[in-house]
């Protein structure tokens, strides 16, 4: 936060310091987040919202279509039970 009251004006880094905790909340993603705000600390630059909820955005993955699932009958579970149904 000093680092966000240091380069800009109050009201923006109020507004920043929100949107990077709204960040946090939203995608509960804190220790992620906290590695890539000491990066950008690190490196001497901003945090910007914008682009870290674009890098903590999960990746979207196809599903296999081809998993055949066997389904078990209902007296399998009758055995599992000793038969007490």
């Amino acid at each position: 936060m000093k680092v966000l009251q240091r380069d800009l004006p109050r009201r923006d880094a109020c507004r920043r310091m929100v949107d990077l905790l709204f960040i946090a909340h939203e995608r509960a993603c804190e220790a992620e987040l906290a590695h890539l705000l000491a990066a950008d600390l690190a490196c001497g630059t901003l945090p910007d919202p914008e682009a870290l909820t674009l890098r903590l955005t999960p990746r979207h993955m196809t599903l296999p279509q081809d998993v055949a699932v066997a389904h078990p009958s209902l007296t399998s579970f009758d055995a599992l039970l000793g038969g007490a149904a």
